[in-house]
């Protein structure tokens, strides 16, 4: 299940101005390496709506049509691929985000983060980052404040917020 990180988790710097991040529950992406991702419909579908929201504000866009299906296919990895090109390319080669190899893994678990700014960084959180800079009114509450969210992903965020309040407490 998505999971919202809450910024007390996040590391201190200039990224932690963003109310916290929406993260995997597991990685998805091709196999490749010592594992398959699992490439949870949940996780997936979190991955593709960030791409193709920040792609859809860009004026570098990656070609082709990219599906919300919650299906990590051949069109899917491109975006990320592209993503990942973008960042490097706005970092000035300062980033180590290929060493995630176009896989995305969950910001809590990526033995793949970098620093920037004081804090780690990984493919999820650039998304997180570029999203948030593009949506900061509504980023805190996707669930509810951002008409753009499909609705199936939508759900997931609602259980996903209800999960952790029974966890708290």
């Amino acid at each position: 299940m998505v999971m919202k990180v809450s910024k007390s988790r996040l590391a201190p710097g200039r990224l932690s101005e963003m109310p916290g991040i929406y993260d995997l529950s597991e990685p998805v992406g091709i196999s490749g390496g010592r594992a398959t991702p699992p490439n949870k419909r949940d996780d997936v579908l979190l991955v593709q709506y960030f791409l193709q929201s920040i792609f859809k504000a860009s004026r570098v866009r990656p070609l082709g049509h990219m599906s919300i299906d919650g299906i990590y296919g051949p069109m899917t990895h491109y975006w990320s691929l592209f993503f990942m090109h973008v960042v490097e390319v706005l970092s000035d080669g300062q980033s180590n985000i290929r060493e995630e190899a176009g896989n995305i893994n969950p910001f809590t678990r990526n033995e793949h983060k970098f620093p920037i700014g004081g804090g780690d960084t990984s493919m999820i959180f650039q998304m997180n980052y570029q999203f948030w800079k593009l949506h900061k009114t509504t980023f805190a509450h996707l669930e509810r404040d951002e008409p753009t969210v499909p609705g199936e992903l939508k759900q997931v965020l609602l259980k996903s917020i209800e999960a952790n309040r029974k966890a708290a407490g």
